[in-house]
C-alpha cells in the first residue's frame, strides 16, 4: 500500500467510528423512547419510511442480538476454557437469534392480516414497524433475564404488549376502543410464536 492509501485509511478509520458511535447512539435512543414516551415515539415511527432491509439493519439485528450475547458472555466466564457447555450454548444462541428475527416478521405479517377484523387498514411495512418496535422491551429483558440473579426481569417483557396496544390505532388505524382486543389477538400470536420458536430451538438442541 503507497503513502496516499495509507493516509486515506487512517482518516476513513475515525469517520467510521463516528459513524457507528452516531449509529449506537440512535439506536440506543429509540430503543429508551419507546420505553419511556411511546405516544409519540410511535407519531415520529409512524411519519417514517424505513423499509423491510433498514429497519432490520439498524435496529433488529442488533436488539435482538443482546440477549445472545449475554447468554454466551455468561457461558464463557462460567467456563472460560469453552467445552461442550459453551458449544451448546453458542449454537442454542445463534438459532434463537435467528428464530426471533424471523418470528417478528411473522408477528407483522399477523398483526397485518388481523387488522381488518379490528376496523384497520392493512399495511405490512407499518405492522413491521409496530412489531419491531413494541418488542423492545421484550428483547431488553430477555437480556436481563439472562444474567445470574436476574431471570425474574424476564416478565418485564410483558411490557412490549402494551407497546402494542398503544401503537395499534397510530400505525394499523384501528379505533381506540378497539386496540384492547387487537392486541389481546396479536398477543396471542406473540404466545404462539414464542412457543414454536421454543419447541423447534428444544428439538434441534435437546442439550442445550
Amino acid at each position: 500500500m503507497n503513502e496516499t492509501g495509507i493516509k486515506r485509511g487512517r482518516r476513513a478509520l475515525p469517520a467510521a467510528v463516528a459513524s457507528a458511535g452516531r449509529g449506537a447512539a440512535r439506536l440506543a435512543g429509540r430503543a429508551v423512547d419507546i420505553c419511556v414516551k411511546p405516544g409519540l415515539t410511535f407519531l415520529a415511527i409512524e411519519r417514517e419510511r424505513a423499509g423491510f432491509t433498514a429497519l432490520y439493519r439498524d435496529y433488529l439485528l442488533w436488539l435482538a442480538a443482546l440477549p445472545a450475547l449475554v447468554k454466551l458472555a455468561v457461558a464463557f466466564l462460567r467456563a472460560p476454557g469453552g467445552g461442550r457447555r459453551f458449544a451448546a450454548t453458542l449454537s442454542g444462541a445463534g438459532l434463537d437469534y435467528v428464530c426471533v428475527l424471523a418470528g417478528v416478521y411473522v408477528l407483522a405479517l399477523a398483526v397485518d392480516a388481523l387488522a381488518p377484523m379490528f376496523g384497520g387498514e392493512r399495511d405490512e411495512d407499518r405492522a413491521l414497524r409496530l412489531c419491531a418496535y413494541a418488542l423492545t422491551p421484550s428483547f431488553l429483558a430477555s437480556a436481563t433475564g439472562a444474567l445470574p440473579g436476574l431471570a425474574w426481569t424476564s416478565v418485564l417483557g410483558v411490557y412490549s404488549i402494551a407497546l402494542v396496544i398503544i401503537g395499534l390505532p397510530r400505525l394499523m388505524r384501528c379505533a381506540g376502543e378497539r386496540a384492547l382486543g387487537y392486541g389481546a389477538s396479536a398477543a396471542v400470536a406473540m404466545a404462539a410464536i414464542a412457543f414454536a420458536i421454543g419447541v423447534l430451538t428444544s428439538r434441534v438442541l435437546p442439550q442445550s
